[in-house]
């Protein structure tokens, strides 16, 4: 089932702060696990994200998170479905495929 805008919109205003952070941790270990090996094949789109994450201070660092959960919202039924219950993993395949539009 498809979210409303609105629905996507309050899921994304009111749950922001627990989502956000919790993407924000995802980002910081995937971002690891692309450049230490622990995720099988990254792209290079992936490679170029991680080593930028890895080079950011916190405000890069929450910038990043906040991009990963708008695209996250916008682009995965399974997050908009969960949103704060989402499972670490549904957040690590969702924040590894936003690292894939990385340019």
């Amino acid at each position: 089932m498809a979210l409303t805008h609105l629905q996507l919109g309050e899921l994304y205003f009111t749950k922001g702060g627990i989502l956000e952070r919790r993407v924000l941790g995802c980002v910081l270990h995937m971002s690891q696990q692309i450049l230490q090996g622990g995720y099988a094949t990254p792209t290079a789109e992936q490679t170029a994200w991680a080593t930028f994450v890895v080079g950011q201070d916190l405000a890069g660092h929450s910038l990043e998170a906040r991009k990963a959960l708008e695209w996250g919202l916008s682009n995965n039924a399974t997050f908009q479905t969960s949103g704060p219950d989402a499972i670490d993993t549904d957040l690590d395949f969702i924040v590894a495929e936003y690292a894939k539009t990385y340019a």
